[in-house]
């Protein structure tokens, strides 16, 4: 959901419906990006963020209070997509560099 433009997360609870917790998403979340998942510790989610410059993946804590850490440390390229595998110990991901060309065709006179 948006809230002034804004992507907005809330923690719901699956019991009473209460509102649990509403952390706040980094202006810098990647939009281009369908990189976005619970990491395996389920109190922390995993996304792609740009706040470098380049798209990285990111860990921020959704319950509970602890520090954000960057994950990866990419130089280049776009994350398209990321998965944690079933047992938590490793990432299944989906990165490269979107490349187009421009061609412009004239009609000789």
């Amino acid at each position: 959901p948006a809230k002034e433009g804004k992507v907005v997360l809330a923690v719901v609870s699956a019991d009473n419906g209460a509102l649990e917790a509403q952390p706040t998403i980094p202006e810098t979340l990647d939009h281009t990006s369908n990189a976005v998942t619970w990491a395996p510790d389920n109190r922390s989610m995993a996304l792609s963020d740009i706040r470098g410059g380049t798209p990285n993946i990111w860990s921020l804590p959704v319950i509970g209070n602890g520090p954000q850490r960057q994950l990866t440390h990419f130089t280049s390229g776009q994350v398209w997509a990321f998965h944690y595998t079933h047992d938590g110990k490793s990432v299944a991901m989906a990165r490269g560099n979107n490349q187009s060309d421009v061609v412009l065709f004239t009609s000789a006179k």
